[in-house]
């Protein structure tokens, strides 16, 4: 059984890793209290302040790897 999702790389796309990483970045910044980007107003100020810690977040996971 073909249980591929991608004819070209299958369960190891990139795409996945990187979904996996940013459900995992968010559901450790939700545990600790922290907003996640889509806790935020578009464009307002705190919302840019949350994706650039998100987005620091999400760095420090890939140098974990």
């Amino acid at each position: 059984m073909n249980t591929t999702h991608d004819p070209v790389d299958g369960l190891n796309a990139p795409i996945f890793s990187a979904h996996a990483i940013s459900l995992a970045v968010g559901a450790i910044r939700r545990a600790q209290g922290k907003l996640l980007p889509r806790d935020c107003a578009e464009y307002s100020a705190e919302w840019l302040a949350v994706i650039e810690e998100f987005a620091r977040d999400v760095t420090r996971a890939l140098d974990a790897l």
